[in-house]
């Protein structure tokens, strides 16, 4: 019988049409092709990770690690991703918009006492492209996160939408979080920002809780389970939910 952290190491796991998705495998990658919609969850590899999205497609990948993914989206469609890092990594995200209408959203949780970076990049190919990149990170001990962001918006690309957001909780005295946006734009026509917020938990907010009494852990879980809860929402199985639960509060 799997543990709850033997399913975390599992196999794909598709949700959708039988004739959704297109899976290949191929030395070192994993190849996936989104052809209807779909919702897939995908568990920590050391195999490259690409995902191409045709026309007016809209699914949801979740991933419980940062993994090197390449993704490729077309006209009309909109991938949302969630990614949940838990442990030491330093991997590239690189998603190519092609054609109108095509969007993407990435959602990252990094909670961790070791090392982790992650690369990301978004290129805005074609007119009326969408992207939106939000990092939400939480280092502990001496963990330290750094958050590397870089969304192009190409010459004559107009009407593009590129935004970035970073925001960070620090609960160790020798713990650090980076953010590093940058935005290459080549097109007056576009809207196009970052945003950055990264600190200690509010001391107010921890001692009002522990004044109740609850242990400083018993508070930073309180706090984060409120965070986590937009991530986890969306997992409909229990079991993998139930694992990522166990890991994130081992780790406070």
């Amino acid at each position: 019988m799997k543990s709850n952290l033997d399913i975390l190491a599992g196999d794909l796991v598709i949700k959708g049409r039988k004739d959704s998705i297109i899976t290949k495998y191929e030395n070192n990658d994993i190849y996936i092709k989104i052809k209807d919609n779909a919702n897939i969850f995908i568990p920590k590899t050391n195999k490259n990770i690409y995902i191409e999205a045709a026309k007016n497609t809209k699914s949801d990948v979740f991933m419980t690690s940062n993994m090197n993914t390449y993704v490729d989206i077309y006209g009309g469609a909109s991938i949302t991703f969630k990614v949940v890092e838990l442990e030491k990594s330093e991997a590239m995200f690189k998603c190519n918009l092609n054609e109108e209408l095509a969007s993407v959203e990435i959602n990252t949780l990094v909670i961790t006492s070791e090392n982790v970076v992650m690369h990301q990049e978004v290129y805005h190919k074609a007119c009326n492209t969408t992207s939106l990149i939000s990092n939400y990170g939480v280092a502990t001990n001496s963990g330290e996160i750094s958050f590397d962001t870089t969304g192009k918006i190409y010459n004559k690309m107009s009407n593009s939408n590129c935004r970035q957001l970073s925001k960070g909780f620090i609960l160790g005295d020798e713990a650090k979080i980076t953010s590093k946006p940058i935005l290459l734009i080549d097109e007056y026509d576009v809207k196009a920002y970052h945003g950055a917020a990264i600190g200690k938990m509010n001391e107010d907010d921890l001692f009002y809780l522990m004044s109740r009494g609850l242990s400083r852990n018993e508070a930073y879980s309180l706090v984060l389970d409120g965070i986590l809860d937009q991530y986890l929402s969306s997992i409909d199985d229990e079991a993998i939910k139930n694992a990522l639960e166990e890991k994130i509060h081992n780790i406070l």
